[in-house]
């Protein structure tokens, strides 16, 4: 590997760690807060701007064996307090990663020096076999 193959490489890594450690969050509405620490949460959403709703591709799944606790003391329900905490929001995370990802992978690439030399070589080769032929034709 050479040195720009090894700085793509780490800057890469480097970009990943920034977005681990501040990843996207928004609020279970889909409102997108922004990005913040992950041991610093946002404000929780205001009172004015919480509608009350759902957003439609919100699934909320909850855990409850029914061995343990009677029907009646189940809650699988969000209330108010709950649908207004943030929560990161791992799809805009995944894919903010996906596209780092694949750009440090065509930048490896695009930075691979053997096969860019090679290429050279060969072009130069052709070059050569060209220029001969034309001299070749000229002297007939």
């Amino acid at each position: 590997m050479n040195q720009k193959q090894i700085t793509t490489i780490v800057i890469a890594v480097l970009l990943m760690a920034v977005l681990a450690a501040f990843p996207p969050w928004k609020y279970v509405d889909g409102t997108f807060i922004g990005f913040a620490p992950v041991y610093d949460q946002p404000e929780p959403q205001p009172d004015s701007l919480y509608t009350g709703e759902v957003a439609p591709e919100h699934v909320e799944i909850k855990i409850v064996p029914s061995t343990l606790a009677p029907s009646e003391d189940r809650n699988t329900d969000m209330n108010d307090e709950q649908k207004k905490t943030p929560v990161v929001d791992v799809r805009k995370m995944l894919t903010v990663g996906t596209i780092i990802f694949l750009a440090a992978i065509v930048a490896v690439f695009a930075f691979d020096d053997r096969t860019r030399s090679a290429s050279e070589q060969q072009a130069r080769a052709a070059l050569e076999r060209t220029t001969k032929a034309n001299k070749l034709d000229r002297d007939e």
